[in-house]
């Protein structure tokens, strides 16, 4: 079946009336990870699909609850890379935490999170480097919702990845607008 088209007015209303205001900017500036994809269908098509909008709110519902469990649990955490369903965080070594204990704080306390899964890693001499590199680079295209958080040198010690995937089973169930 063709998917009926959500105007940019209803976007607005929907956003306004969940006082969601950094949301509809996303939309009409085109930015964060999938503000450009809205914003591409707005400049194109006239109109989201309802399934693109419905699964765009919904990736945007469970980053935020992402993201409060990491500032709860991971104070000192800082995002270094979101595209689209991928998370990926930086812990430094100075927060306390050891592979083993975020290991552990994964399993029992990220009960409730949107996380579907993860992994954990110390970062490689050759991160380092290729984050020593990519800072230095004169010349850098920017990728339409990929959002990179450079660090710097001295600060990557350990590199915490959390990954969550999520499907169209997902968004079926979850009818929220």
């Amino acid at each position: 079946g063709v998917s009926s088209k959500v105007t940019a007015a209803d976007m607005e209303r929907t956003c306004m009336d969940a006082g969601m205001y950094e949301r509809w900017d996303k939309i009409v500036r085109g930015t964060g990870d999938s503000g450009w994809v809205l914003r591409h269908y707005l400049d194109n098509e006239g109109g989201v699909p309802s399934d693109v909008w419905r699964h765009w709110w919904m990736l945007e519902d469970m980053g935020a609850d992402l993201e409060a469990f990491v500032t709860q649990e991971l104070p000192l955490a800082s995002l270094v890379e979101h595209h689209a369903e991928h998370f990926r965080y930086h812990v430094p070594k100075s927060s306390g935490h050891t592979l083993t204990s975020l290991f552990s704080l994964m399993e029992e306390g990220a009960v409730g999170v949107p996380i579907e899964q993860y992994s954990l890693s110390d970062t490689t001499l050759e991160e380092i480097f290729n984050g020593m590199a990519a800072g230095q680079e004169e010349e850098r295209e920017a990728v339409h919702g990929v959002h990179r958080h450079l660090l710097n040198a001295s600060s990557i010690q350990a590199v915490t990845s959390y990954h969550r995937t999520s499907s169209m089973t997902r968004l079926r169930e979850s009818d929220r607008l």
